[in-house]
């Protein structure tokens, strides 16, 4: 098990969804769709399975308590979205990254998986997203957030 990084874990369409990056919350909690389901906000946690990267809510770990996969909330990743802001959106469509380009997804993702950690987890978040059955999303600004949440919504299936 991991320790806490920030971001979000979300099931929609019911898929497990990883969000990264600006408007992240909102978005994914208010506009992609009744059947969305917030597993966590801010603090998560992962474990490896195989080829499966599992997605907990890292509460548990800081409120310094073990965390028990059978009853602690969780979810297995099958997308990885990183939610651009606007400087760094240069087209208006959602974009998949292959897995080929992990340099990339790890650039990107960089201050999620460092925010405020003593030690920087990079190749451990390399290790984690590597050989994983997860599909890398990168999401666009847009002028709203319902707008994005459409968009999400209407990509991930």
């Amino acid at each position: 098990m991991t320790d806490v990084y920030y971001a979000d874990l979300f099931n929609i369409n019911s898929k497990g969804c990883l969000i990264m990056g600006f408007g992240k919350s909102r978005t994914c909690r208010n506009y992609t769709g009744q059947s969305t389901k917030e597993i966590s906000s801010d603090f998560v946690c992962f474990e490896k399975s195989n080829n499966d990267l599992i997605g907990y809510s890292g509460y548990a770990l800081m409120a310094r308590r073990p965390i028990n996969p059978k009853t602690d909330p969780h979810i297995t990743i099958n997308y990885i979205l990183r939610m651009l802001n606007k400087e760094e959106t240069e087209q208006l469509g959602i974009q998949q990254i292959t897995s080929v380009d992990l340099g990339t997804i790890v650039k990107m993702c960089e201050f999620n998986v460092n925010f405020n950690q003593a030690c920087d987890r990079t190749d451990e978040f390399r290790s984690l997203i590597s050989n994983s059955n997860i599909k890398f999303l990168l999401v666009p600004w847009c002028d709203s957030m319902e707008i994005k949440g459409k968009l999400i919504s209407n990509y991930i299936k």
